[in-house]
């Protein structure tokens, strides 16, 4: 099924923020957003890959206008948040799939 308008304007404004130190916490990530409006930032920690070290730890940001979240990005890629720098981009939405089709 297709994506309502206000759906598709919401992945528009979502940005994804890697490379996140493994101490940034959901208000962190939050608060350094906070100059651009965001509605809501959420982190998603997950284990490293066999032989790696510690987490690696992403999040996404997601606010209510488009120039905002653009805005956002431009300024903070690459900027320091804890200890590291991290990388900000648009965040890739994921489409549900469909069923496979079986013929009649």
């Amino acid at each position: 099924l297709a994506a309502s308008r206000e759906d598709r304007q919401q992945q528009r404004c979502t940005l994804y923020v890697g490379d996140l130190d493994t101490g940034v916490a959901d208000r962190m990530l939050y608060n350094a957003f906070l100059p651009w409006d965001p509605i809501d930032a959420k982190i998603v920690p997950r284990p490293a890959k066999a032989g790696g070290k510690g987490t690696r730890t992403y999040g996404f940001v997601t606010f209510s206008r488009y120039e905002d979240a653009h805005a956002a990005m431009a300024v903070m890629h690459r900027a320091m948040l804890g200890s590291c720098a991290i990388r900000v981009s648009w965040a890739a939405h994921k489409v549900d799939a469909l069923p496979a089709y079986e013929g009649p």
